[in-house]
């Protein structure tokens, strides 16, 4: 098995056409959101539209996902700063501010596993992790939760696409299993038919 990176959320990759043109929106934060919101955490708009950060799965019907942080910004709409070195550019529970979130339904993100999957779990979907984030560095430690693995889309976010690059070597040649995929939204906000997914903005 390859080692253990530190999760890093969702980072996008490319584009399922093969694009790295990644198209970003800035959405509101609320003074009543719930929970920090970080660089790479999977996000979704509350009743009042104003974004939260999904925590985990869970059998409450909700929203779909919007998209993943792509950046935060404060409440007049500046780029966070670091403030080393305790203190990354992310947004703090209650707290107003923009997040920048990548909202194209066709993005590949690479993301950690907190187990091993395999290539033959490919196609199959996926959950996330609650994840509590890095607050030094200011990015999501989000994961995909090897225990979800199904094959139906019910209560699952996320489709496995396919294995990370850095894991192709070890896993298609050595057949070991791995930790880190590509996988994309697989009920998106934008383009989701509805019915079969369900997830939470409350803390898990």
């Amino acid at each position: 098995m390859p080692d253990i990176r530190d999760a890093r959320g969702l980072i996008a990759s490319r584009t399922l056409g093969g694009g790295r043109n990644f198209h970003v929106i800035d959405y509101r934060v609320s003074g009543n959101n719930i929970s920090p919101i970080f660089r790479g955490d999977l996000v979704t708009f509350d009743s009042n539209g104003d974004v939260q950060r999904i925590t985990c799965n869970t059998t409450v019907a909700q929203r779909v996902p919007i998209g993943v942080v792509a950046y935060c910004l404060g409440a007049d709409r500046r780029p966070l700063t670091f403030n080393q070195p305790t203190r990354g550019p992310y947004i703090t529970t209650s707290t107003d501010g923009y997040v920048g979130v990548y909202i194209d339904p066709t993005i590949i993100y690479n993301v950690q596993c907190d187990g091993t999957v395999s290539r033959a779990n490919v196609t199959s979907y996926i959950g996330v992790t609650a994840g509590v984030g890095n607050t030094a560095a200011g990015y999501s430690t989000i994961q995909v939760q090897s225990s979800t693995v199904a094959v139906t889309a019910v209560g699952h976010f996320l489709q496995i696409v396919g294995l990370s690059p850095d894991e192709l070597a070890d896993s298609y040649q050595g057949g070991a299993n791995v930790r880190n995929l590509e996988v994309i939204i697989s009920h998106h906000g934008f383009n989701s038919k509805g019915g079969g997914v369900t997830h939470a903005y409350t803390p898990a």
